[in-house]
């Protein structure tokens, strides 16, 4: 019953609107009130918006209560120009209009012909008046100007009240108001740029540690701006929004280009990396240019941005690793072992396995893979501990291109599209070689096409559609070498676990072989997404409704321990061949897994008053559960004598569907004095959260990892 109700919704919801994601965009919209000069408002006034940048302009007409909106606005400088019969034309100064905000600029037109024009001074207010979404826009000078680490737009966010980002970034970083990493929404000129499976960012995405995948230019972006408590059109996500405004051509050519260089002479030494070492390595170089214009003036525009990253990072610290050379007389035998430490001793030392015959082949054949350490390097009571100082390589190649095109008064079609690929190599755990770093070469596009259109003063409307694409593989450098080589017989056989298998010579040291998390491919992640958004002027009234549709999907494998892990408790456990525990990986972790979700939202802005407005808003929103090709999905049944039950053998999916999902918005925004400085705002929302994919598959648990006991069969 539940689901007829919900589907009946639906279809009148389709009846109703155009079939359409979110709501969301990167536009802003211009709004007002024109009134002669006694104060009376005036209807029917015609109201023209012009880009000053594009000469690109918007006419309305405003409504029976002297009111006018125009949304869909690309971001940037306007002026606003009024006139009716029996008045003088009034025509503002510039207005700057930010990404996602709405800027209200009353006119006041006196008595007189229309020939005349009136110049006045009208600055859009400081404080937003109509609605209570915490806002706030970071410009174009501040994003230019302000000192950036690694020039990643995402340790901007942090300007922003309650957001945060954990110190040197990486997978799942940025927090909003106690909200889970994955909860927040990334807009792209009002194009989807969240990621299916991890539900953050594509672009500048995570790489293997803290260097992002990709980076979007800071050269490209126009400003980008943050909300909280959002009004219906946003759902989804209870974290900041986040929507990024990407420059766009003008009727003249504008360009940069530029070059930052950082490198280990201008550093201090840090905690890691004392004297009298030399100081780690320090190499950076970032590199890229932009240029923007008309192809069609007052018509059609372009702008491109290309950033290229060049870099080599140290990484001073502490690892354990087996000394090469004898300990004994160097340390006290009642304090420090010396076979429990130098691989020396526990060979030939008194008590080495030689002395018994008890030696490990095998083991004895691993010992030249330990990087000379000639003990007591770092700390008198831990001989173990040396500095390696691995470096960081990465390179990277960044390309930005928009396109707006005003096919005429009344439609405007633009779109953009981002690539993005690189080769990281860094360290990522604490590897004993440098052929066990974890390297990747991840390739990223996100492409948005919209088409803003007005019919009339009182009826727009934005159609969008978007696709993103973010294609990872991570695991060790030595990920191509068949364990075999070193001399290992471990039984793997798939070449995606090659490389070294996890093995603890002994709790005293780091393990040998690269991160036992890798690897993990999502080859790709990708998303498509569509939207509709309409706009609806009348009287005191500002109408927005629509509806969207998502579905994303990764080809996912993740094998934690999948290359093996073997442990020793001590280095003599270990050349003698006494393991302690070892793991092995049985069957394929790989899965091909899909989600899909549509939602439908109305909001209403109610001017009841000249300095009171009121925000009202309902969302409906259904996100299917996650759905494997194979049906190689499974979950815990209460009511199932087995338990653990298999998607197809005997559940439908691996959860149920919820169809009670309305969430209902409330606000007031009160303008206390009526000049736009003091306001007042109170709000109340819910949001119904949609998991990222990787909420039900991660590393060591999942969905995908229930063992059902059922054989896969493949149809195919």
């Amino acid at each position: 019953m539940k689901a007829i109700r919900a589907i009946t919704f639906v279809i009148l919801m389709l009846l109703a609107l155009e079939l359409s994601l979110m709501g969301q965009t990167s536009e802003g919209r211009i709004s007002g009130t024109v009134t002669d000069s006694s104060g009376a408002v005036v209807s029917g006034a015609k109201v023209t918006i012009a880009n000053t940048a594009t000469n690109v302009s918007r006419t309305v007409v405003t409504t029976s209560a002297g009111d006018y909106t125009v949304p869909n606005l690309d971001p940037g400088t306007y002026t606003i120009s009024a006139e009716s019969k029996g008045f003088k034309k009034s025509v503002s100064t510039p207005v700057l209009l930010e990404v996602s905000r709405e800027v209200r600029v009353d006119m006041k037109l006196q008595p007189g012909m229309v020939t005349e024009t009136m110049v006045v001074t009208a600055e859009g207010e400081l404080v937003d008046t109509t609605n209570t979404t915490l806002n706030g826009v970071l410009s174009n000078k501040a994003i230019s100007e302000l000192p950036v680490q690694g020039r990643d737009f995402q340790n901007l966010l942090e300007l922003h009240p309650g957001v945060q980002r954990t110190p040197g970034g990486g997978f799942h970083t940025v927090t909003s108001n106690g909200n889970r990493p994955d909860d927040n929404n990334f807009f792209i000129d009002g194009a989807d740029d969240n990621d299916a499976y991890y539900g953050e960012t594509v672009v500048n995405d995570a790489g293997v540690q803290g260097t992002p995948a990709s980076f979007l230019p800071l050269d490209a972006i126009q400003e980008f701006n943050t909300q909280e408590s959002p009004s219906a059109d946003y759902g989804v996500k209870p974290g900041v929004v986040m929507n990024i405004g990407i420059k766009s051509g003008t009727n003249d050519i504008h360009g940069t280009a530029y070059y930052f260089h950082r490198n280990a002479a201008f550093d201090a030494r840090n905690y890691f990396d004392p004297a009298p070492a030399p100081v780690s390595a320090l190499l950076m170089h970032e590199f890229g240019a932009s240029l923007g214009g008309p192809i069609k003036k007052d018509k059609w525009f372009y702008f491109v941005n290309y950033e290229g990253i060049r870099d080599k990072v140290g990484n001073p610290g502490l690892t354990d690793s087996p000394v090469k050379t004898s300990l004994i007389g160097r340390v006290d035998p009642n304090v420090i072992t010396p076979e429990d430490y130098s691989t020396q001793d526990a060979v030939y030392g008194p008590n080495g396995c030689m002395s018994d015959s008890s030696c490990s082949q095998l083991s004895l054949s691993l010992l030249p893979l330990f990087l000379t350490n000639p003990g007591l390097t770092l700390s008198q009571s831990d001989p173990a501990a040396i500095n390696f100082d691995f470096k960081n390589k990465n390179r990277g190649d960044n390309l930005v291109a928009k396109t707006d095109y005003t096919l005429t008064q009344h439609h405007i079609l633009s779109a953009r599209f981002i690539y993005a690929n690189s080769d990281q190599i860094e360290e990522d755990t604490t590897p004993l070689r440098p052929d066990w770093l974890s390297t990747t070469s991840p390739t990223t596009q996100v492409f948005g096409v919209s088409l803003a259109s007005t019919f009339g003063s009182a009826w727009s409307n934005e159609v969008r559609f978007s696709y993103n694409r973010f294609n990872e593989a991570i695991f060790p450098v030595d990920h191509n070498v068949n364990p075999s080589k070193y001399g290992l017989t471990t039984g793997v056989t798939d070449p995606r676990l090659f490389g070294f298998p996890r093995i603890s010579p002994g709790g005293e040291f780091n393990y040998m072989g690269g991160n036992s998390s890798w690897p993990l491919y999502t080859t790709p992640s990708k998303t498509n997404s569509f939207s509709d958004t309409a706009t609806y002027t009348r009287g005191k009234h500002s109408i927005r409704f629509g509806g969207s549709f998502r579905y994303g999907d990764v080809d996912y494998y993740r094998a934690g321990y999948g290359r093996g892990r073997v442990d020793f408790r001590h280095l003599p456990d270990f050349v003698d061949g006494n393991v302690r525990r070892w793991r092995y990986l049985y069957g394929d972790p790989g899965r091909n897994v899909s989600q899909k979700s549509f939602g439908f939202f109305a909001q209403d802005e109610f001017r009841i008053r000249s300095n009171v407005t009121l925000n009202l808003g309902v969302r409906y929103d259904i996100t299917n559960p996650i759905k494997d090709a194979h049906n190689q999905l499974a979950n815990y049944d209460p009511n199932s004598p087995s338990g653990i039950v298999q998607v197809g053998q005997g559940i439908s999916s691996p959860y149920p569907t919820n169809y009670n999902n309305f969430s209902p918005r409330v606000g007031v925004a009160w303008n206390v004095f009526g000049n736009g400085k003091t306001v007042v705002r109170s709000g109340f929302g819910m949001i119904f959260e949609q998991p990222s994919i990787r909420t039900f598959m991660f590393n060591g648990g999942g969905l995908n990892l229930n063992p059902s006991g059922v054989p896969y069969v493949d149809g195919s």
